[in-house]
């Protein structure tokens, strides 16, 4: 059995207006190629030179 993780497939990022990229749930394994799947690039500001949080570079 393959738990989803149901938070991170809502429609927008937690307190913004940026939309996530719709992923059907056939291709949330990792193990599933997505050749299409290209998300915003969004970080929250307010994590942002958060100890905790990692750090801003720029690649992902």
């Amino acid at each position: 059995m393959i738990l989803q993780h149901v938070k991170a497939r809502c429609g927008t990022y937690p307190r913004s207006t940026i939309q996530r990229f719709a992923v059907p749930d056939d291709k949330v394994p990792w193990i599933v190629d997505y050749k299409e799947y290209n998300p915003p690039n969004y970080t929250s500001p307010s994590i942002h030179g958060k100890p905790w949080a990692d750090p801003v570079t720029g690649t992902y």
